[in-house]
């Protein structure tokens, strides 16, 4: 017999992976984590993220009751809206144009939150967050699903999830990438083959093993290849490791494909930003505001609705709109009626501005031209409904009669300077094709049966993400799939 490596092997050290390991440790098998990075760039993409998690809870009380941090003692200027099981999955639903698999949906939206409790017994710690598209009504901010965030953010999760894995005796070996999956093809998995820093090729042998190292998203040329033509240009949210070696490892397996391999996440991200993510600047260069103003592009044109849904549901395919557009780049226009409503990151460090007293002047210092600029301004103003009262807190209807492309919620007239002026570009969080689980997250071949002993979690999973994803989905999805996959590899 072939002395085991470790029982549980797990490829990754995000997010997924972490809870993949922790929930398969504390099943009381022996895991080893396999990262090709160095141990102080361990946590992936999920490092980078602001740490917003999605999950359920049925009125304030209960969810102070689980998560006493977020409990409401009467005396906070804010309301806590319940954020049911039907809203998450009608929202998931509709966002993703009825195309994500229902059953993986379904699981992930009825596991949230005992899946988030079960991560707060790991000491991570939430809070609420404000400023994305949540401004005070009455005296009173108006709160729910998409406004729970980890303390601390991505970094302060991954930093909670590895002290809780090392904690109970979870191994991690650094600066080794997983190269190919070893066993019968198709069929069973017995270990990995892996190549170190060193050059040195290793096997390595387990029982199970759980890819959950993210999507293809770092790799400019798969970029190209399945999200089409100007992706190789977007910028990277998050880290340079994600290449597809997981899921290109799994489909030489005979893993099935499944999912939008065509779509990704990709937010308004600040033009002058580095092309991967900082780990010192994490997601302040998101500019997520674009609900509030308008966006342009090299030809100062409108090219899409800006109001289409609220900014936690939409932000997440501006991106994608983005890519398409001369140069890649697009302009943020605000004016002052909106700044105080903007997201705090557009009053942090890392912000390319420009400020003018007319729009035309506002053109001009951005580089586009100033004239048309005006024109466009001046055509979107005259098309808004005046009778409307403008809600940042609702879909309060407030949009543009005959107007292409027209704005549907939240259009208020562009006229009180100083005028405001940001340069966007995409900026890629992660990518929706992948491979195809079972509700036990176990990897389904081209034959529609699980390989045994293999899984997968987070960004490797296809079928749940479409066109784009709502704030906090993604962690959400990778933390509930990887303590199943955890759960179900130990045993």
């Amino acid at each position: 017999m072939t002395q085991l490596d470790a029982e549980v092997i797990i490829v990754g050290s995000g997010n997924a992976a972490l809870c993949a390991a922790i929930a398969a440790r504390e099943k009381g098998a022996d895991v080893l984590v396999v990262e090709k990075s160095l141990k102080k760039q361990q946590g992936g993409n999920s490092y980078f993220s602001g740490g917003w998690m999605r999950f359920t809870f049925e009125s304030a009380q209960d969810l102070g009751e689980d998560l006493p941090e977020l409990a409401i003692d009467g005396k906070q200027d804010f309301d806590v809206i319940p954020y049911t099981t039907s809203n998450y999955y009608d929202e998931m639903a509709e966002i993703t144009e009825y195309r994500a698999d229902p059953s993986l949906t379904l699981l992930m939206v009825n596991k949230s939150k005992e899946t988030i409790k079960w991560m707060h017994d790991k000491g991570v710690r939430f809070n609420w967050t404000f400023g994305r598209q949540n401004v005070k009504v009455n005296g009173r901010y108006q709160v729910s699903g998409g406004n729970i965030a980890v303390s601390g953010g991505g970094a302060g999760l991954i930093e909670k999830l590895v002290d809780a894995a090392e904690s109970i005796g979870v191994r991690f070996i650094y600066e080794t990438r997983a190269v190919a999956l070893l066993g019968e093809p198709g069929h069973k998995v017995r270990g990995i083959r892996a190549i170190k820093s060193n050059g040195e090729l290793i096997e390595l042998n387990s029982k199970s093993v759980i890819l959950a190292s993210g999507g293809f998203g770092a790799s400019a040329e798969k970029r190209a290849r399945f999200l089409g033509p100007g992706w190789d240009l977007a910028k990277v949210r998050g880290t340079t490791s994600n290449i597809g070696d997981g899921i290109d490892m799994a489909l030489l397996f005979g893993a099935q494909s499944f999912g939008h391999w065509s779509g990704a996440h990709a937010v308004c991200w600040d033009a002058t930003s580095p092309k991967s993510g900082d780990r010192n600047s994490g997601n302040e260069f998101s500019r997520n505001s674009t609900p509030l103003g308008i966006l342009v592009n090299k030809n100062a044109e409108r090219f899409l609705d800006e109001g289409l849904d609220f900014g936690y549901n939409t932000y997440g395919k501006f991106g994608s709109n983005i890519i398409s557009q001369p140069g890649s780049i697009a302009y943020q226009i605000f004016d002052s009626q909106v700044l105080d409503f903007l997201d705090p990151n557009y009053s942090g460090r890392m912000v390319s501005k420009v400020v003018a007293n007319s729009i035309e002047e506002l053109g001009e210092k951005l580089g586009i031209d100033g004239k048309v600029l005006k024109l466009t301004v001046e055509k979107y103003n005259s098309a808004i409904d005046l009778k409307t009262n403008f809600n940042p807190n609702a879909l309060d209807g407030k949009g543009t009669n005959n107007l292409n492309p027209a704005k549907s919620n939240w259009a208020n007239p562009i006229t009180q300077a100083p005028f405001y002026g940001f340069t966007v570009t995409a900026g890629l969080t992660f990518t929706f094709g992948g491979v195809r689980v079972d509700e036990s997250a176990r990897v389904l071949g081209s034959d529609e049966k699980p390989i045994a002993g293999l899984y997968a979690a987070g960004e490797m999973l296809g079928g749940i993400f479409y066109y784009t994803s709502p704030s906090g989905g993604g962690l959400m999805a990778g933390s509930v799939y990887g303590r199943l996959a955890g759960e179900h590899a130990a045993s």
